[in-house]
């Protein structure tokens, strides 16, 4: 039997796409919002996963998820990429809205990092956490002060936890999407050939895009990775004025 890998956020985006590609190598339970267990079933169906209903921002959601994964067989990977973002300058943001976007970004996180220390350790240890984080943690976009800061903490938490899982064979690294295009992005982002020029690689990001990444983390060939943060961003996180075709043909 393969390792179980669980997924969440894999509704939609990049989780779906991980939750998708994952499968083809191992067991994959897979988990997103109860109100969108039905769609995700659908896609379960198709490729070959296993559907939960969790809302990953309840300890008592996190903790029978991870019940149900090992129901399946040995965890050997966690992929944390549940997340929401929302538009809004500090001065714009309601505290209201703050409590959602830290409990949607930041506790999520550190609920399904918290759990998976705890599993894999009373498995004997040996696993590897990935977390999907964001380019924005350490740009800072004002228009998305609170998800920056979420995402930044969530950094500070993917290494903390690597050192504290390291001990016991426990690897735990990020990614940090740049600009992807899943249905959460604004129409016009990404649609501007500007845009696209602003970006070293000349293209907005896929969700396919962090499947190798993802699954490079996961895998044994990362043995001797954990606490890193790696950019899948075309080199955005670089970002400079537009290249022009002269440019691009030096």
């Amino acid at each position: 039997m393969t390792d179980v890998v669980v997924v969440t956020g894999a509704a939609s985006g990049i989780g779906e796409e991980l939750a998708r590609s994952l499968a083809r190598e191992w067991t994959v339970v897979a988990a997103d919002l109860p109100e969108r267990l039905a769609e995700l079933e659908l896609a379960a169906d198709e490729h070959g996963f296993v559907a939960v209903g969790a809302d990953v921002s309840r300890p008592q959601d996190v903790e029978a998820l991870f019940e149900h994964a090992g129901r399946s067989g040995r965890i050997g990977g966690v992929v944390s990429c549940a997340g929401v973002t929302r538009p809004g300058h500090v001065s714009e943001t309601t505290p209201e809205m703050f409590d959602f976007l830290i409990g949607a970004n930041l506790k999520s996180n550190f609920l399904v990092m918290r759990a998976a220390l705890l599993a894999l350790r009373r498995q004997g240890g040996a696993g590897s956490v990935v977390v999907v984080s964001s380019i924005n943690a350490t740009i800072g976009l004002p228009s998305q002060a609170v998800y920056t800061a979420a995402k930044a903490a969530v950094n500070s938490l993917v290494t903390a936890a690597a050192v504290e899982g390291g001990p016991y064979g426990t690897r735990v690294n990020a990614i940090a999407p740049g600009l992807t295009r899943t249905r959460g992005m604004s129409p016009r982002a990404g649609d501007e050939p500007a845009e696209n020029r602003a970006i070293p690689i000349g293209r907005v990001g896929q969700p396919v895009d962090m499947v190798g990444p993802v699954r490079f983390l996961l895998s044994d060939e990362s043995a001797y990775v954990t606490g890193s943060i790696i950019s899948v961003d075309g080199g955005l996180m670089h970002l400079r004025p537009p290249l022009t075709d002269e440019d691009r043909q030096r």
